[in-house]
């Protein structure tokens, strides 16, 4: 049986988490008429029907509380976030470093000579190019925030300066575009508490999921071998009890190298 890692809810390999998938088959296609009676005329009855759904369930992990899914996973979660923050920090100062520069410059050129000036000390007032890390948040935030009331604002030349700067690419879909880095940015920042739970509550569910597994492996390898004989070839492969390709022409008899997929897993 494999280890149990307290930082993931199924203690389950890959590969028994195909035998789980193999036996869900197995009772999903014994629902079909023709096929339950033949498993009925070997002993499969509702005693049986509730034994291996209720291991199902457990196996699958699907009796333990969804917390356990999340325990454990803060280090992992605060690292994938630090990198998308990251990202997003070189993204807002690329921004940043380009269109600053460009609206102090295009500016004096746009707006009426005897207000310019105070136009542009009041547009910057507390506002400069950061470096990119959590303080560049707030700077492009501001900048896109006095851009919008600049250009909505109606002062002489604001709507050929802000005409001129969506030529160069400072448009409508640049602003959302950095908008969205702004709020999944903004959104890293908010710490979503993972669960607390007693490492030994874990422990002894995953251990319950490995033991039901086990009896869940036990029950297939029974009932594979016992429905084989009484079902055809074709029956065998929509129960998924045998694998690999067929061979030859019978249509009702299994080729002989073919093999009940009965092997014990784990």
């Amino acid at each position: 049986m494999p280890k149990t890692n307290l930082a993931q809810a199924s203690p389950l390999s890959a590969g028994e988490l195909r035998r789980v998938q193999q036996v869900e088959k197995l009772v999903v296609g014994l629902q079909v008429p023709s096929l339950g009676a033949k498993a009925a005329r070997k002993g499969y009855n509702d005693d049986e029907h509730r034994y291996v759904t209720n291991l199902l369930q457990a196996a699958k992990g699907f009796l333990r509380p969804f917390s356990h899914t999340l325990a454990g996973q803060d280090g992992d979660l605060a690292q994938l976030g630090d990198q998308v923050a990251r990202s997003n920090y070189i993204v807002l100062d690329e921004f940043e470093n380009r269109w600053l520069p460009i609206f102090r410059a295009a500016a004096r050129r746009y707006l009426d000579n005897e207000r310019r000036e105070a136009i542009i000390d009041a547009f910057f007032e507390g506002l400069s190019q950061q470096a990119a890390g959590p303080l560049v948040v707030g700077s492009v935030s501001l900048f896109i925030h006095r851009y919008e009331e600049f250009v909505a604002s109606g002062l002489p030349g604001a709507s050929d300066l802000a005409a001129a700067l969506a030529r160069r690419g400072l448009d409508n879909a640049e602003l959302d575009r950095i908008k969205a880095v702004l709020a999944t940015t903004q959104t890293l920042a908010t710490t979503v508490p993972m669960p607390s739970i007693d490492p030994a509550v874990i422990k002894a569910a995953s251990q319950e999921q490995i033991e039901a597994y086990a009896a869940l492996n036990d029950w297939y390898i029974d009932w594979a071998t016992t429905l084989r004989s009484s079902l055809t070839y074709q029956e065998q492969r929509q129960l998924g009890l045998i694998s690999g390709p067929r061979r030859g022409n019978a249509e009702d008899e299994p080729d002989t190298e073919d093999t009940l997929d009965t092997d014990s897993i784990g």
